[in-house]
């Protein structure tokens, strides 16, 4: 089974109560109500969101939101989750706290995660990035492989993130940086040994 997290968390929530919510495609699905119980609970745990089962859908904050629609995903016990720009209405640390938690997703329950973003400092945490232009594959390959051609990026009209800016330009000083240096953080580790 594939679960699809759409960009607008709203799109996908149908109940008045979160817990409901997540409970919904189990009930139309004539699942019995003990496992509902358990896979709902299952599925809170795993987005961090148990605390919220009372509340109503439409007093969470946006990131809570697209945690509920990626919990009622998960309920479904899926094995891959298509999340097309689950993140582009998000403000930028709940844009960080949902691509973590997909590669959380993907490491911890094995599920298979195709992120679709415009957003290449999402792409540059997967393990493979096909890049896509007018429905045509022009680019695919490991992070380090496609950041490694940031002309062509440009090219593409991509935004290149800034710490893979900043890693083209230390390299180009001297720098022995690896090609996997693509964050702020694998940069920092590798200047300091």
């Amino acid at each position: 089974m594939v679960g699809m997290i759409f960009q607008n968390p709203d799109n996908q929530i149908i109940a008045t109560v979160v817990e409901d919510d997540i409970a919904w495609a189990l009930t139309v699905r004539g699942m019995p109500a003990a496992l509902i119980v358990e896979r709902v609970a299952d599925a809170m745990e795993a987005v961090s969101i148990a605390h919220l089962r009372g509340l109503p859908p439409h007093k969470l904050s946006g990131g809570q939101r697209q945690r509920l629609a990626i919990a009622g995903v998960l309920a479904l016990r899926p094995q891959c989750i298509i999340a097309d720009e689950a993140t582009s209405q998000l403000d930028p640390l709940s844009r960080q706290e949902i691509a973590a938690l997909l590669q959380q997703l993907n490491r911890e329950h094995g599920l298979a995660v195709i992120q679709v973003t415009h957003l290449l400092e999402e792409a540059a945490l997967a393990q493979r990035i096909i890049v896509m232009e007018q429905g045509q594959i022009v680019m695919e390959g490991p992070p380090p492989v496609i950041f490694a051609d940031l002309e062509r990026l440009r090219q593409l009209k991509l935004a290149i993130p800034e710490p893979i800016e900043l890693a083209a330009r230390l390299r180009r000083v001297g720098f022995p940086l690896s090609p996997g240096a693509l964050t702020v953080e694998a940069i920092a580790r590798e200047l300091v040994q």
